[in-house]
């Protein structure tokens, strides 16, 4: 039985897909649940070019405002399928969202971590990477990751 699910969001489908899994699995099983939204790193981006005149502090409060709604629209979710979710919005300059969520997963518990997935493979992979295939890689947490086709189609668990 699980008592503490944690669950990944960033406005996704495939994290929809979970969020909805991650609801029904917590109502089920009377688990508390905490949604998750990390904040990447936007210095990466400018990186490798000149940054003069862009605000960056513009920038942070827009993925902070963006995040926040991801929340409450992930919240409105959990919500209306009956569980009282708690929300973070997780800051993590410099780290990778992957590290991120396993330390939120162990900080705060969680003995399940529910995430969707892309399941991108080949050069779309090696150029994107993977958050799910990180989180796996480095939790002791079990995970349920869902996966959706690239066409938005729902596939099986």
């Amino acid at each position: 039985m699980y008592t503490q699910i944690l669950t990944p969001v960033d406005g996704s489908g495939p994290s929809e897909a979970a969020l909805r899994h991650a609801v029904r699995l917590a109502k089920e099983q009377g688990a508390r649940m905490r949604i998750v939204h990390v904040i990447q790193d936007p210095y990466w981006y400018y990186a490798a070019g000149d940054v003069s005149g862009v605000d960056i502090a513009a920038i942070e409060r827009a993925w902070r405002e963006t995040g926040r709604a991801v929340l409450e629209a992930s919240a409105a979710i959990a919500r209306e399928g009956g569980a009282d979710p708690e929300l973070a919005l997780l800051e993590e300059p410099g780290r990778a969202t992957c590290d991120a969520l396993v330390d939120e997963a162990s900080r705060w518990g969680a003995d399940l971590i529910v995430m969707g997935t892309n399941g991108r493979h080949g050069v779309e992979h090696l150029l994107l990477g993977s958050v799910a295939e990180g989180v796996v890689r480095l939790t002791t947490v079990p995970v349920l990751l869902l996966r959706t086709g690239h066409e938005g189609r729902r596939a099986h668990a």
